[in-house]
């Protein structure tokens, strides 16, 4: 948990360089779709480089960011 808290951190200081508005609109969004794997686990594409169903990844879209 604490990795991926650094992982939001870096991601909000980087984009915060440019406008902190659109930084937190993007945290937000992080945040809220990994709240929702909680509900839906098998969201996401299987990771190829990984053959596992159980990794997955979501795009966030308009980013290029994927959880």
């Amino acid at each position: 948990m604490q990795e991926a808290t650094e992982q939001l951190d870096a991601i909000y200081a980087f984009v915060a360089k440019s406008s902190e508005f659109y930084a937190r609109k993007i945290i937000d969004k992080l945040v809220s779709r990994a709240d929702g794997l909680g509900d839906f686990a098998f969201l996401g594409r299987i990771v190829v480089k990984y053959n596992d169903p159980n990794i997955r990844e979501l795009m966030l879209p308009l980013t290029p960011l994927f959880i």
